[in-house]
C-alpha cells in the first residue's frame, strides 16, 4: 500500500520534472532568471519530503534521521552534489557571479527544504 508521504513525494517530484523540462526546452531559465531561485527552493522541499517518503520503505531506519537538522543536512548534501554535477556535466559556466549563483542556489535549497521539512512532518502525523 503506498503511504501519503510517498505519494505527495511522487506528485511534487513530477510537477518539478515537468517545470524543469519545459523550462529548458524553452530557455526559460535564460529569459526568467528568477525561475532558477524558485526550482531551487521547490527541489529543496522535495528532498525533504523525499527523506520522509525512504522511511515508507523502510521503516526499521532510525527515526532520529527524521529531525530537522539530520533532513536539512541531507537537503544541503544533495544541492553540492547537484551543483557538483551542473560543474563537471557543462551544463553551467564559471562567470563573474558564480559565487553568488552558488551561494544563492544553495541557501534556497535550505529554504525550500525548511517547508519540506514541516510539511513531511506534518503528513507523518496523520
Amino acid at each position: 500500500m503506498t503511504k501519503i508521504t510517498t505519494l505527495v513525494f511522487a506528485i511534487v517530484l513530477a510537477v518539478l520534472a515537468i517545470i524543469h523540462l519545459t523550462a529548458l526546452e524553452f530557455y526559460l531559465y535564460w529569459n526568467f532568471l528568477w525561475l532558477d531561485i524558485f526550482v531551487h527552493c521547490f527541489a529543496g522541499a522535495i528532498v525533504a519530503l523525499g527523506i520522509f517518503a525512504v522511511f515508507d520503505f523502510f521503516p526499521n531506519l532510525p527515526t532520529r534521521w527524521l529531525g530537522f537538522w539530520p533532513v536539512i543536512s541531507g537537503v544541503l548534501i544533495v544541492g553540492l552534489a547537484w551543483e557538483v554535477f551542473e560543474l563537471l556535466g557543462g551544463g553551467i559556466m564559471i562567470e563573474a557571479n558564480f559565487k553568488v549563483d552558488l551561494i544563492t542556489d544553495l541557501i534556497m535549497d535550505v529554504v525550500g527544504g525548511v517547508i519540506g521539512f514541516f510539511i513531511g512532518r506534518s503528513i507523518k502525523q496523520i
